[in-house]
């Protein structure tokens, strides 16, 4: 997750201090901005106007007092006086997510053989499930989800194991994303589908999701 670092000092530096306090909220704002959607510092035009604290004054004020800056080959935009100096770049944050990704799937990979459902039988149509007492967190989850769901008659035991998977997908949506949206914890039930060679069922899969992300 992308954050906004403020020296301790700068609220007392002169380009700071001289601000409005609208002016101030709209640096602020911008600096956010720039972070969460990895600009490397430059704000465009239109997101210029559209920021909460803008204003035609603050901008002014802002440019004039150093802290944002409009460059002669494009004035349609401004950018952040010495954005990379104390953020990191747009291809920074993106490498990082990379990396971070790739070492939540390496685990996963090296894990996911020690994950079994314990699956009784008790009635042609009826499973009971019970998670085996070294499953992880995860692994009880799903367990509480199966519980809580209709029978599904023949694909019972292919839900069950569905379940593990999808929390799986949503910790590691959590851990890789910071979210628990859907989307993304479907996009890693997939991946986690095809480490294991398992066939794919997507109607399946959005009840395992949901029983999941419900209980």
């Amino acid at each position: 997750m992308p954050w906004v670092k403020l020296d301790e000092n700068c609220i007392d530096h002169p380009k700071i201090a001289g601000l409005s306090d609208g002016a101030f909220r709209l640096w602020i704002e911008g600096l956010a901005y720039c972070n969460r959607h990895l600009t490397d510092g430059q704000i465009d035009i239109k997101t210029q106007a559209a920021l909460t604290f803008s204003t035609g004054r603050r901008r002014d004020e802002l440019i004039a007092a150093g802290l944002w800056e409009v460059p002669v080959e494009n004035p349609s935009i401004v950018r952040v006086h010495d954005f990379l100096e104390y953020s990191r770049s747009r291809a920074e944050v993106l490498q990082e997510r990379a990396s971070a990704q790739a070492r939540r799937r390496r685990r996963v990979a090296r894990t996911s053989g020690d994950v079994r459902p314990n699956v009784a039988r008790t009635s042609p149509d009826v499973r009971v499930y019970r998670p085996d007492p070294t499953c992880t967190s995860s692994t009880s989850t799903a367990a509480r989800a199966v519980e809580n769901s209709k029978p599904l008659g023949p694909n019972e035991g292919t839900f069950a194991l569905y379940c593990v998977i999808a929390a799986e997908a949503r910790d590691t949506s959590r851990t890789v994303d910071q979210s628990e949206a859907i989307g993304n914890i479907a996009e890693h039930f997939k991946t986690l589908c095809a480490q294991r060679r398992l066939d794919y069922d997507s109607e399946l899969a959005s009840r395992a999701i949901e029983a999941v992300c419900h209980t």
